[in-house]
């Protein structure tokens, strides 16, 4: 009988320890971009560049990239999240609605430090549009060479 009943005690704490909130970080994902909005929160966007390619940067400088988002629509744009693919991409946006006809900027702050060669990194805005997602890429040359006067200094894209 003590047997029997460790086994279900095990088997149960065994099941509650591999369900539930146990989702990957995939499946969140996943179920954002095919989360459906009501009809009448959704807007549309205009995008200035998706891609920016900065060349010829210097080991250890930062490069803030940035990427005009306009609101085309009726609604206001609310931007739920931005994530980037790399933590050396910080992003940050307006947390605040983007009123129909006004533009805003997602920036990136990609730091260069230890990352020569060709660099390709991307963020994604999560938003009320529909796709819900959409894909900004950066990209840079980074040199291997790092000049003490180019440290810690920020160039704009």
């Amino acid at each position: 009988m003590k047997k029997t009943l460790c086994f279900i005690l095990l088997l149960s704490l065994l099941y509650a320890c591999t369900s539930g909130s146990g989702q990957s970080e995939q499946n969140q994902e996943n179920a954002l971009s095919h989360y459906e909005l009501p009809e009448n929160t959704i807007t549309q966007l205009k995008f200035g560049p998706t891609h920016v390619h900065a060349a010829n940067i210097i080991n250890g400088q930062n490069v803030e990239y940035r990427f005009p988002v306009t609101n085309v629509g009726e609604r206001p744009l609310i931007i739920n999240n931005v994530k980037s693919s790399c933590g050396c991409v910080v992003p940050s946006w307006t947390k605040t609605p983007v009123l129909p006809g006004e533009t805003t900027y997602l920036k990136a702050l990609f730091n260069t430090t230890h990352k020569p060669g060709k660099q390709t990194k991307s963020i994604t805005m999560t938003a009320n549009t529909e796709p819900v997602n959409h894909i900004f890429r950066l990209s840079a040359e980074v040199l291997d060479s790092i000049p003490d006067y180019t440290k810690g200094k920020v160039i704009t894209y």
